[in-house]
C-alpha cells in the first residue's frame, strides 16, 4: 500500500524526490547571487512559488482529488546601463545608429586631435 504523506511546506522534499524544493533553492540562489553581484542596486529582488490547484470532479459530482501544480520564479532588478549618446547616419541600407568610442556619453565629442593632419 502507498504511503500518504499531508502536503505541507515540510513535506515538498518528499514530493517528486525533491523537485519541488530544489527549484525554490535555485530562485533562491539566483536572488542571492544578484544581490552579492550587485549591492548597490537597493531595489527588491523576489522569488514566488504559486500553487495551482484544480479540482477532479467524481461521477457523484464530489471532489475526492485535486490536481496540483506548482510554478517558482523569481525577479531580480533589471540590468541597466548609463545612457549613451548616439546619432543617427544615414547610408544606403537605410538609417544606422553610431556611437564616439573616445565619448560614449557625447556623440559630438571631438578630441584635440581631430582635424590634424599627417
Amino acid at each position: 500500500m502507498s504511503k500518504l504523506q499531508k502536503l505541507s511546506l515540510e513535506s515538498l522534499d518528499k514530493l517528486d524526490m525533491g523537485k519541488i524544493s530544489a527549484t525554490l533553492e535555485t530562485h533562491l540562489k539566483r536572488t542571492i547571487i544578484d544581490c552579492t553581484d550587485r549591492p548597490a542596486d537597493g531595489k527588491a529582488r523576489s522569488v514566488t512559488m504559486q500553487f495551482d490547484l484544480v479540482p477532479v470532479l467524481a461521477d457523484d459530482m464530489s471532489c475526492t482529488e485535486v490536481k496540483l501544480q506548482v510554478s517558482c520564479k523569481s525577479t531580480v532588478p533589471v540590468h541597466r546601463t548609463r545612457v549613451y549618446s548616439t546619432g543617427v547616419r544615414q547610408t544606403r541600407e537605410g538609417p544606422m545608429l553610431v556611437f564616439n568610442t573616445d565619448s560614449p556619453g557625447n556623440v559630438n565629442q571631438t578630441t584635440l586631435m581631430d582635424g590634424e593632419e599627417d
